[in-house]
């Protein structure tokens, strides 16, 4: 815990972790500006889903989680509300944008 705080190795510890910090800021927004500046224009450059359909196995499981797992459950009703309502809507993901 003193290693996480950087209180182990005095002023060492301290800088290793801000440059742990730092470099992981650099990583996130390079990361972000590189897919910006390659996606191809009026797109997110997201390639289409492919038309697949669940299994009632994968359906009763997917299920069984959202019940035994509270926030399970919720995060998936999230991603289910944010697909029908907002991105297939803006066609996002079918390689296209909403006309």
């Amino acid at each position: 815990m003193s290693l996480h705080q950087g209180a182990l190795y005095g002023w060492r510890n301290l800088a290793q972790n801000t440059l742990a910090a730092v470099l992981a800021v650099v990583l996130s927004v390079s990361g972000f500006v590189a897919w910006w500046m390659r996606r191809p224009a009026g797109s997110l450059g997201v390639p289409a889903a492919p038309e697949a359909s669940l299994g009632a196995g994968v359906i009763v499981l997917v299920i069984g989680l959202g019940i035994l797992l509270p926030l399970v459950g919720a995060s998936l009703i999230v991603a289910l509300v944010l697909d029908w309502l907002i991105f297939r809507r803006l066609g996002w993901f079918q390689g296209r944008p909403a006309t």
